[in-house]
C-alpha cells in the first residue's frame, strides 16, 4: 500500500535524462498520493505513437480506457493500447473511489491483468470482463508494462456509469410510527420534511439515487405531494396528488442530496396526510 503522499507514490527516476529502466511495479494498492506512478518525476507524460520516446523506464505507453459497464456481477473493460510493434504487453486493472487531480488515476484495488499483443502497427486492443467492483470504487484505471518490465504510469481514469443494485423490499419510513426521524408526526399541510436515506435498509453512505415506493394515506383534505433530493430546488410536477380520504401509491427513482436525503413538501391548504417510503434498490 502506497498512500498519502503529497508528491507522487513512486517516482521512477529523477529526469528525462536518467536511464533507469526495468522498473515492474505490480498488484499495489496506490491512492491518495498527488499522482500515483510518475516516469521522471515530472508528472504526466503523455503517450507518444509507437512508444519512441525514452527515459525512465523507456516512458512506457499506458492504455486508454474506452469504456466501462459495470453490473451487480462482474466489470467490462474496453480499451487500447499503442506501442512497439508485434510486442506483448502485461495490463493491469484497478478500481478507485475517485480520480486524482490530474485526471490520470491511482489504483487503489487490483482487478487483475491481461496480456496485450500489438499489430505490425504498434495497436492492441481488449475488451476485458473482471469480477464486480466495489459498488464504492467505480473509477477504473490501467497501466502497461512491456516485456522488459518496464511499467507505466496510470491512465487517465474513467468513471463506469451508475448501476442498480437491488434490495428486498424494506420500509424506511412510515409517519403511522411513533415519532421519530422515521416516524410520526404525520405531514403537515404546506410544511417540509428531510429523510436521511443513505444508511437505511442496506443502501450505502455512497449511493447517488433510490428507488423506492412513495405512499400517502388519511390525507384531510385535497393536495399533493413533491419529493426533492436534500439541497435541490423544488419541482414543479408533483409525484402525487390525492382527495381527502384517500390512500395513494406511486413508484419513482430520485437523486439523493450530498448528505444522502429527501425532503417533502406536502401541498395542502389545511390538515395533514402521513407518508410511508419503501425502497427496493439503490444507483451508484
Amino acid at each position: 500500500m502506497i498512500a498519502y503522499n503529497k508528491a507522487a507514490g513512486i517516482a521512477v527516476g529523477r529526469d528525462l535524462e536518467d536511464p533507469l529502466s526495468g522498473c515492474r511495479l505490480s498488484t499495489n494498492s496506490i491512492y491518495g498520493n498527488a499522482i500515483g506512478i510518475d516516469l521522471a518525476d515530472n508528472g504526466v507524460t503523455t503517450n507518444d505513437l509507437l512508444d519512441m520516446d525514452s527515459g525512465p523506464n523507456n516512458l512506457q505507453n499506458f492504455p486508454l480506457i474506452l469504456s466501462t459497464t459495470i453490473n451487480s456481477s462482474s466489470t467490462t473493460i474496453v480499451g487500447s493500447l499503442n506501442g512497439m510493434p508485434s510486442a506483448t504487453y502485461t495490463l493491469e486493472f484497478y478500481s478507485n473511489p475517485v480520480c486524482s487531480a490530474s485526471s490520470y488515476g491511482e489504483g487503489k484495488t487490483f482487478l487483475g491483468s491481461a496480456a496485450v499483443t500489438t499489430n505490425s502497427s504498434g495497436d492492441g486492443s481488449f475488451n476485458l470482463t473482471f469480477p464486480t467492483v466495489n459498488p464504492s470504487e467505480t473509477v477504473i484505471t490501467s497501466t502497461a508494462t512491456d516485456p522488459n518490465g518496464n511499467a507505466s504510469e496510470f491512465s487517465a481514469c474513467l468513471t463506469g456509469p451508475a448501476s442498480l443494485y437491488t434490495l428486498t423490499p424494506c420500509r424506511i419510513a412510515d409517519t403511522r410510527s411513533p415519532v421519530g426521524p422515521y416516524g410520526g408526526p404525520a405531514l403537515a399541510a404546506n410544511g417540509d420534511r428531510s429523510f436521511l436515506i443513505a444508511g437505511q435498509c442496506g443502501i450505502p453512505a455512497t449511493a447517488t439515487a433510490v428507488s423506492f415506493n412513495a405512499t400517502i394515506t388519511q390525507p384531510t383534505a385535497l393536495g399533493d405531494l413533491r419529493i426533492v433530493p436534500g439541497g435541490g430546488t423544488l419541482p414543479l410536477v408533483s409525484t402525487m396528488n390525492w382527495r381527502a380520504g384517500q390512500t395513494r401509491a406511486n413508484n419513482a427513482i430520485l437523486s439523493l442530496g450530498l448528505s444522502g436525503d429527501i425532503v417533502v413538501h406536502v401541498d395542502q391548504p389545511s390538515g395533514t396526510v402521513h407518508f410511508i417510503i419503501d425502497v427496493n434498490g439503490y444507483f451508484q
